[in-house]
């Protein structure tokens, strides 16, 4: 029970520490997704991160370690955008906020999880994979795919 409450507490004092490094929007997109690793990433201060907007353009964090994260942009193609929409169109999303995640975290073991934050037309569905059961939903597969696409395209 410790251990669990231990996580739940370093949860909740880092929730808005990686949210900051995504630059600010001037106005809130119809389409947006925002993608935050956390857990036994921020020993190093920094998780990394990404912002995908209507038009495919996206902002990835990058993770360094030794030095401030480096914010780099890029674009989705239109086939990647698409198969992004058509896969946040199909989710149901408020079935999975109305879900309680049943497993052991992985940030109880120095894991880490992930909080999405999904708007659609003015609608907004923020979903921690330690808090809600996403199960085998092909979105959230794709979502963190994009972690590892993202770090290949732009590494050093």
């Amino acid at each position: 029970m410790g251990i669990v409450t231990g996580s739940y507490v370093y949860y909740l004092n880092t929730t808005e520490e990686t949210s900051s490094y995504i630059p600010e929007l001037n106005e809130t997109p119809d389409f947006m997704v925002i993608a935050e690793l956390y857990g036994g990433c921020m020993r190093g201060d920094v998780c990394a991160s990404y912002r995908i907007v209507d038009d495919g353009s996206y902002t990835y964090i990058a993770p360094q370690y030794d030095e401030d994260a480096e914010r780099v942009t890029g674009k989705l193609s239109r086939t990647e955008l698409a198969e992004l929409k058509q896969l946040v169109a199909s989710s149901d999303l408020s079935g999975i906020l109305s879900s309680t995640f049943g497993g052991v975290c992985p940030i109880t073991y120095d894991g880490v999880a992930m909080k999405y934050d999904i708007t659609i037309g003015g609608e907004n569905y923020g979903i921690d994979t330690c808090m809600d059961d996403i199960g085998d939903d092909p979105l959230f597969s794709l979502l963190e795919e994009y972690f590892y696409t993202f770090e290949r395209v732009h590494s050093k």
